[in-house]
């Protein structure tokens, strides 16, 4: 599914509970020192769609390589980096926004975002390990 996808499926969802989901704002959420749960759960899925993205790339690169074919090994790593680097950015503006002093109120789908985002960098350290040894055991 593409980010695209699914930010908008989220973001259709919430909309018709906006009012039922967040009835009544404190008066620090009025003046800004906190963070509504929808923005942060809006941030999860936007971390889990750009993660998401990059891991299944990372996926698809590996089963090519498997196969012996290395052509798009640069350019696949390249687009994966770039996925990483909005789910990571995205991350950091909650992060920040803590550190500012914000409340930041923490649900499963934040959570699951920064799951997501940590697996996946994970999987892009492992599967350039891969690349060497298969590029090694192709002689490339």
């Amino acid at each position: 599914m593409t980010v695209a996808l699914c930010l908008n499926l989220f973001y259709y969802a919430v909309q018709g509970n906006t009012d039922q989901t967040f009835p009544n704002k404190t008066e620090g959420e009025q003046k800004g020192d906190s963070v509504d749960k929808q923005e942060v759960n809006m941030v999860g899925f936007e971390i889990v769609a750009y993660s998401g993205d990059a891991r299944a790339q990372l996926l698809q690169l590996l089963k090519e390589m498997r196969g012996g074919n290395f052509d798009n090994v640069d350019s696949i790593l390249a687009e994966v980096d770039e996925n990483l680097n909005q789910a990571h950015n995205a991350q950091t503006k909650i992060m920040s926004d803590e550190a500012g002093g914000k409340d930041i109120p923490m649900g499963i789908i934040f959570a699951h975002g920064q799951d997501h985002l940590m697996t996946t960098i994970l999987l892009r350290d492992i599967i350039t390990d891969f690349i060497d040894l298969y590029k090694t055991k192709a002689g490339k």
